[in-house]
């Protein structure tokens, strides 16, 4: 969850200090120095609902200096929002939002609201890795497990068996480490990523409770693990097995030589040639990768910073530094 304002600004004081007393989880972000963006204001004003004449900052000086309150009635929905995001005093704040809500101004009874939308007897939640994105279990939440995935950042859950809390990992050591928590649009569940330690998410041991990771997607995470393999145990004739003996001097020259293929492929329009090309290039990066211990949640990382991609309430950035 996302609570954006400017750090002056004495409602959005009166929204933090809330905030933090309920215990919410939020990453905060400076309204001034990170103004929102044209895509993420379209965004907030279709899960509002609101008029997009409600985003403006009305009692700024930005807004009274520019004469808003003549030109706005003369402007469409998207003329306001590119004035909106082209400076963040022009925006209405604090703004509290995630994927399913976007709160416009601080009205606590608003606020409140948002935060008790299931009620004590619970709910169920999908715990995902942060990482990979698969599924590694499903489990129930009361209020009580939720307050304490809050303040500890760790998961628990409420066992119906046993009629008591149960901290996932207290026993095992398999501990579950918060990053990202969201209620789903109806908000009747909760969908918990987690950055899980140990040996997996099941009782029996496996990393899912879901038995073996099926799909497209995991094919990288495959092919890395069975470079990993061919290196534990390795095997005659083996490609894999040739390019480590051979060390890296090999790997690069391979990486250039599909590198150089790929661009040929596409300058000829060729795309099954191209997709075939690319995925040796992808293959030859992998071991790599492997051969200098960079792992793939390494580039997910990279990425992930490089485009500012957010969850709704980041664990390792809850406390704002205002």
């Amino acid at each position: 969850m996302a609570f954006i304002g400017y750090p002056k600004c004495t409602t959005c004081q009166r929204a933090k200090a809330f905030l933090d007393d309920i215990g919410v989880v939020y990453e905060f972000r400076d309204i001034k120095t990170d103004n929102p963006m044209y895509d993420e204001l379209k965004t907030w004003l279709k899960i509002s609902g609101l008029p997009v004449k409600k985003l403006f900052n009305t009692s700024g000086i930005l807004y009274k200096s520019l004469n808003l309150k003549e030109r706005l009635p003369m402007m469409n929905d998207d003329e306001c929002l590119k004035l909106l995001a082209s400076d963040g005093m022009l925006v209405k704040r604090p703004l509290l939002v995630d994927e399913c809500h976007a709160l416009v101004g601080f009205k606590q009874d608003e606020w409140i609201s948002l935060f008790t939308e299931y009620d004590r007897k619970g709910l169920d939640a999908v715990v995902q890795d942060y990482f990979t994105g698969r599924v590694l279990m499903l489990a129930y939440v009361n209020q009580e497990s939720y307050e304490y995935m809050q303040k500890n950042h760790e998961t628990c859950f409420w066992s119906r068996s046993r009629q008591a809390l149960w901290h996932k990992g207290e026993t095992s050591g398999n501990i579950q480490k918060i990053r990202n928590m969201a209620f789903d649009c109806d908000n009747d569940a909760l969908l918990i990523q987690v950055e899980q330690t140990g040996g997996g998410a099941c009782h029996t041991g496996s990393y899912s409770c879901f038995g073996e990771e099926t799909g497209e997607f995991c094919v990288l995470n495959g092919v890395y693990e069975e470079i990993g393999d061919r290196k534990a145990n390795p095997r005659e004739k083996s490609y894999t097995n040739y390019l480590l003996n051979e060390g890296i001097d090999k790997i690069c020259k391979k990486i250039g030589e599909e590198a150089a293929e790929t661009i040929i492929a596409a300058k000829n329009s060729d795309k099954e040639g191209l997709i075939g090309e690319i995925s040796d290039l992808a293959y030859h990066t992998l071991v790599l990768m492997y051969t200098r211990g960079v792992s793939l949640r390494d580039i997910r990382g990279e990425l992930a910073k490089r485009h500012k991609i957010k969850g709704n309430s980041k664990y390792d950035k809850a406390v704002p530094n205002d």
